[in-house]
């Protein structure tokens, strides 16, 4: 079988070492497609429906899947316009504003957003792989009816990483989902979408697997890029300016972006116990998280937390994404942590639930974080997530291709 795959970042093992929850498990997915010996092109495109591609690269390259030498051939996202796009090009540049005042410039844009067009970097990936599949890794992106209009007629299957809805979840044969909330509201408003999807969560890196000491402790971790508030690091440190107690309660920050400048100076200000790490890598990561009595990411949106995933199987209850902590709950049939509802409910509460799972009296006893760990490391491992993947492609062969 022949697969082409859509992916948000070319982040894989050998090309880049950060990494977010959508690109590990792209690179996964992809290491059991090569395993099954399926031939995988890979093409970089952007998260929804822009016209121009922010993920280029000049030429093809072979991307190293795992350490044992698997490979996938990562197709270039840059290329020259034919005769037609020129003269198109050509008259878009005598007809501009700029062309007198600033040649250069207009000229240099022009050949630039031509050279990275989304539309011809699929279609001449389409006339490379000569696909039998499609499998598209961003939610949001417009790829299918483009794919459709340049002649592809095989089936498609979008991996439904991100929260929200994607508009084009209607036109793939599949859609596999990383949680059941998401399915169900995605479903609700494409019924015809329940017999042709399924869930099909996360896994927990090997680190997360180490042996643990679980229990109450007077420490939180928080994990996340710092680039937007959509994780919560914001709320955690509202929780710090309510509730005097919580100074008692160390919160270690782990990951770098935009606002960690402002993070960490609001925080100095406030006199809260608040250490910030930058990017410490998977160990270090379980590290802190061996010492912490919650992981706490009051996130305002999330498809499904991978780190709500590793910090279970530390053994570490979690305070976080409502829809996200209520289902893992569910699926463990343990006391996980309690739910946050950003949008609802206060800084005080949240300081409240953070102190309650921190504290010597805290619900969830030593005895039932450890029962929590071994039922994370049996659902949430990366063999369990390679076989439900293998299964999943081996139906979708036989029935749609």
């Amino acid at each position: 079988m022949k697969v082409l795959a859509i992916q948000p970042f070319l982040k894989g093992y050998g090309l880049h070492p950060v990494a977010g929850g959508k690109d590990k498990a792209a690179l996964e997915i992809s290491r059991v497609l090569v395993e099954m010996g399926a031939q995988l092109d890979v093409l970089a495109l952007p998260w929804g429906v822009e016209g121009r591609n922010s993920e280029w690269m000049a030429q093809e390259q072979m991307c190293l899947l795992s350490p044992d030498g698997l490979q996938a051939r990562v197709l270039e996202t840059v290329s020259l316009p034919d005769a037609r796009e020129a003269g198109r090009l050509l008259w878009r540049f005598l007809t501009s504003r700029g062309c007198v005042r600033r040649p250069y410039v207009v000229a240099r844009d022009l050949v630039w957003r031509c050279m990275v067009d989304k539309r011809r970097s699929i279609r001449k990936a389409l006339e490379k792989s000569r696909p039998d599949l499609l499998l598209v890794h961003q939610t949001g992106s417009d790829v299918v009816p483009i794919a459709r209009e340049a002649g592809f007629r095989g089936p498609a299957v979008l991996v439904h990483h991100s929260t929200g809805a994607s508009s084009f979840a209607g036109a793939y044969e599949r859609v596999v989902f990383v949680s059941a909330h998401q399915r169900e509201e995605l479903v609700r408003r494409v019924p015809s979408l329940k017999s042709r999807s399924e869930v099909i969560r996360y896994f927990a890196s090997d680190e997360y697997f180490a042996a643990c000491d679980p229990g109450p402790k007077p420490a939180i971790v928080f994990i996340g890029i710092l680039d937007t508030k959509r994780k919560g690091l914001d709320l955690i440190l509202d929780a710090y300016d309510a509730c005097p107690e919580l100074g008692s309660v160390t919160l270690h920050v782990v990951g770098e972006g935009p606002l960690r400048e402002l993070h960490e100076r609001r925080a100095a200000e406030g006199g809260h116990p608040v250490r910030f790490h930058g990017r410490i890598g998977h160990a270090g990561n379980a590290q802190l998280m061996a010492g912490a009595g919650a992981y706490v990411m009051p996130s305002r949106g999330e498809g499904l937390a991978l780190v709500y995933l590793e910090a279970l199987c530390m053994g570490v209850p979690i305070i976080g994404y409502a829809p996200n902590v209520e289902e893992l709950g569910l699926v463990l049939e343990e006391d996980v942590g309690d739910p946050f509802q950003a949008d609802r409910e206060s800084p005080r509460l949240l300081a409240e639930r953070i102190l309650q799972l921190t504290s010597p009296s805290s619900r969830i006893s030593v005895q039932a974080r450890r029962r929590l760990a071994e039922r994370a490391r049996e659902s949430f491992s990366t063999d369990s997530f390679h076989a439900a993947w293998r299964r999943f492609f081996t139906a979708t062969e036989r029935e749609l291709t």
